[in-house]
């Protein structure tokens, strides 16, 4: 899934940037046309970062996101293939 983000990492990392220079919340967040908590969110995930480092989260994040799907797809088949097991076995045991 590859969605187009609506704010860059340079518009994010900027964001950061102004705030360590101490710009008040308020001000940036009318500069960026964003809400206070879009704002909060990103100093808890974003703070100290660089662009390059933003973009290299985003990178994990995304990478995480499919080998999670990956994982969840193969515990989906392992399991299919214990219960195609179970019912072979019993299929083949012979009958009393």
């Amino acid at each position: 899934m590859n969605t187009k983000a609506r704010y860059t990492n340079e518009k994010i990392a900027s964001a950061m940037g102004r705030l360590l220079l101490g710009r008040p919340d308020k001000e940036v967040c009318w500069e960026m046309s964003i809400s206070r908590s879009t704002l909060r969110a990103w100093r808890r995930k974003f703070a100290g970062l660089d662009t390059q480092g933003v973009h290299r989260l985003r990178q994990l994040e995304v990478q995480n996101r499919q080998l999670q799907q990956s994982l969840a797809r193969c515990t989906r088949l392992i399991a299919q293939l214990a219960v195609d097991k179970a019912v072979l076995h019993r299929q083949l045991r012979p009958k009393s």
